[in-house]
């Protein structure tokens, strides 16, 4: 058997304003959408899990071979939290799809470098 040892990971938050509130309150187009993020990262998804909460919001998580992806969603607040944890390179293009796709009108991401003890 061979390990590869990964030397680094990104750990990106995202914040996402005034986002569509049928959108992101919609446990199936929040489900789809984070699920097709993660293949634009060509992450492996593992397991998947979301819940709709009454009267409104989502939360959903998706384990990666490569870590994790979450969300949480605040329809009431048209506001969505990602945490996308990922050693790949093609988040970026996961994030732009993701403000796209819920209609985000503005943005915050903090990206924090994981790194393993050398």
């Amino acid at each position: 058997m061979t390990l590869t040892k990964i030397n680094s990971a990104k750990h990106t938050i995202i914040d996402l304003y005034e986002c569509d509130f049928d959108l992101i309150n919609s446990k199936s187009f929040v489900e789809d959408s984070l699920s097709k993020a993660v293949k634009i990262a060509d992450c492996k998804i593992l397991k998947k899990y979301f819940h709709k909460f009454s009267p409104c919001g989502v939360t959903g998580f998706i384990c990666v071979s490569e870590s994790h992806f979450s969300i949480h969603t605040w329809p009431e607040n048209n506001y969505a939290a990602i945490d996308v944890f990922c050693c790949k390179e093609n988040v970026e293009k996961s994030i732009g799809y993701l403000a796209k796709v819920f209609k985000s009108k503005s943005k915050k991401i903090k990206t924090l470098n994981r790194k393993r003890k050398e």
